[in-house]
């Protein structure tokens, strides 16, 4: 019996996919190099979609990989864009049917939503309800629970609610040499290797998350959105360095660079842009926290449009296509600095990319911020038809000299761009990770 057969006999016919043009949607994820590849040519990567409803047929999809020497493929939104996802000659797996809500327990703030729900339609589950996660990503229309725990996902409201791993109480999975695991929501756990840590940031080397235990919030009810204009990229990094140090970090807060202040808002300068969240009753308490950053900040003019900054954030897809269209690719990196090394690492980077032949424009934000350094986010234009010729120069460049400076990823994972870089970060750990995984996947089924 063929594999696809089996998997139709264990799943039925309406939960398998095989053959073009119906697996179309499985070919990529938002890698640059697979977007610009699709255009040229018609792929067919020979693989099998199998979308299961439950952690027992995860396990039946597994034994028939297994039986038929395949790997596995995990598909959950297809956002990433570091070359994670790897469908040829595999079984793919669409977690789409583990979409459920489960329940909300309001009293503890916890929500038990399936690993395949849309965070965007949670959000919106959530919001009629008057909660939020505060995990809302550039991707939250696209973007599912299970991918952000396995990449490590983050939103632009980490000052104020934290990443995935702040949020995650517990999960279910399905690990390969084991099968079926739960650990149910707890506020702090003190055992060893506690899932939820073991799984956050595995990008599917170990098991597949099938449901997890999200901490929500109150929405809020009364908000402060503002824009700074500072002299320089530099001072806002300095800037953000005290809030961060003195916990004057507001809900959401960004920097923009010379260069995505011009485009954004049409002003010399860097944009510093924030949010601070609160409950109806306390305005005052709002205010002054607003007023309390600013007095960090120091003396900045105030910037029209930032609503409309806010209302447009999502629409990245659109102006992305419109460059391809005008023959210039896109590609995005985000590092780690500390803030010792954050400044030297845009000038650095800058400089670096900006000297390669078909780089076109390279520009910067700052978006997350933490006690010892942030997260820091390039973006670099690229002329389209020299892509394939630069694209893997240019991360060696680039991932070599943010090793310098702190963390080689800060939220979009490793995937097979950093992979062979590893050991800039990980000095004589990645045995160890290796290790691990083999043990919990013997087999190597989830391993491209």
């Amino acid at each position: 019996m063929r594999p696809a057969d089996k998997l139709r006999k264990l799943l039925g016919d309406d939960y398998v996919i095989t053959g073009w043009p119906d697996i179309l949607p499985y070919t990529r994820d938002y890698i640059v190099t697979r977007i610009h590849s699709e255009l040229d040519e018609e792929v067919d990567d020979g693989f099998i979609v199998a979308i299961p409803g439950d952690e027992e047929e995860i396990m039946g999809i597994l034994r028939i990989a297994r039986e038929e020497g395949l790997g596995v493929a995990i598909y959950a939104g297809g956002s990433n864009v570091v070359g994670r996802y790897m469908p040829r000659k595999r079984i793919v797996i669409d977690l789409s049917r583990l979409c459920s809500i489960e329940w909300h327990d309001e009293e503890s703030g916890i929500v038990a939503v399936g690993a395949g729900a849309i965070i965007g339609e949670l959000e919106d589950w959530l919001n009629r309800r008057g909660w939020t996660t505060g995990l809302i990503p550039q991707s939250i229309s696209v973007a599912t629970v299970g991918g952000l725990i396995a990449m490590g996902g983050i939103g632009m409201y980490s000052s104020g609610y934290g990443g995935v791993e702040d949020i995650l109480l517990g999960l279910e999975a399905v690990i390969p040499a084991v099968g079926h695991v739960r650990i149910g929501p707890s506020p702090r756990r003190n055992l060893p290797l506690p899932p939820e840590r073991l799984f956050t940031s595995s990008e599917g080397l170990i098991g597949i998350v099938t449901k997890a235990y999200l901490q929500a919030y109150p929405a809020p009810e009364t908000r402060i959105r503002r824009g700074l204009l500072l002299q320089s990229f530099e001072e806002g990094v300095e800037r953000l360095r005290r809030i961060a140090h003195y916990r004057a970090r507001p809900d959401m807060i960004r920097l923009l660079d010379e260069v995505e202040t011009q485009v954004t808002f049409g002003v010399d300068g860097a944009a510093l842009i924030y949010e601070i969240h609160g409950p109806a009753e306390m305005e005052d308490y709002v205010e002054a926290r607003a007023e309390a950053l600013e007095r960090l900040v120091g003396r900045a003019s105030e910037i029209e449009g930032v609503e409309r900054w806010f209302e447009e954030r999502y629409r990245y897809m659109a102006h992305l296509k419109r460059l391809y269209r005008a023959g210039i690719a896109v590609e995005t990196m985000e590092f780690s600095p500390l803030w010792s090394g954050a400044t030297k690492l845009y000038r650095g980077m800058r400089e670096a990319l900006l000297e390669m032949d078909g780089v076109i424009g390279v520009s910067a934000h700052i978006g997350h911020i933490h006690p010892a350094g942030c997260g820091i986010y390039f973006t670099v234009l690229i002329e389209r038809d020299r892509l394939g010729d630069i694209y893997h120069h240019m991360w060696r460049r680039a991932v070599t000299l943010a090793a310098r400076y702190g963390g080689i990823s800060h939220h979009h994972g490793v995937g097979m761009v950093r992979k062979p870089y590893l050991e800039l970060e990980y000095d004589g750990w990645v045995e160890a990770v290796e290790r691990v995984a083999t043990a919990l996947d013997p087999d190597g089924l989830l391993r491209p």
